[in-house]
């Protein structure tokens, strides 16, 4: 009876694993606290607070910085970060499409959708708009991550070469 239990950090949510069938039961998402979850039952978390990814050159950036090409033709180099956060009610989903590698999903889709949207301005734009480039960038980056489950809070443009 005491292995029933178990402990989801209040930073988490949890999917409730069972070790015996090797299932996932993808339909109740847990919160933090403690819960009674049977024997042989324990808990895959993801967090419930912000999670940052960073494109750069520094040694914790989460993938290399963005290397493009601006709408007249000229080389563009981007670093830039964003936070994002995973949709509650919606981790079991994300759980069956990525497993626990989501994250890598959500760079691929970032860089994909920055790439395309750094295309479309003029060089003297990063300049005199950065701000308002940054705005647009979010907005696009967070229409593509709510299909994967998660929204960008905030997206911050680092450097620009």
């Amino acid at each position: 009876f005491a292995f029933s239990w178990d402990t989801v950090e209040p930073t988490e949510y949890g999917l409730v694993y069972n070790s015996l069938t090797k299932d996932i039961d993808t339909t109740t998402v847990y919160d933090g606290g403690r819960h009674f979850i049977w024997l042989a039952h324990s808990f895959i978390t993801f967090p419930a607070i912000l999670q940052t990814i960073e494109f750069s050159d520094s040694l914790t950036a989460k993938a290399p910085m963005l290397r493009s090409r601006t709408k007249e033709g000229l080389a563009l180099g981007l670093s830039l970060s964003f936070q994002y956060e995973l949709e509650r009610n919606k981790v079991g989903q994300l759980y069956a499409v990525n497993n626990l590698m989501y994250e890598a999903t959500f760079i691929r889709i970032a860089r994909d959708v920055i790439l395309q949207a750094a295309g479309s301005y003029d060089a003297s734009k990063y300049w005199e708009q950065r701000k308002a480039i940054a705005d647009d960038m979010e907005r696009l980056l967070d229409t593509a991550l709510s299909q994967a489950f998660a929204h960008v809070r905030h997206l911050q443009l680092l450097r620009i070469e």
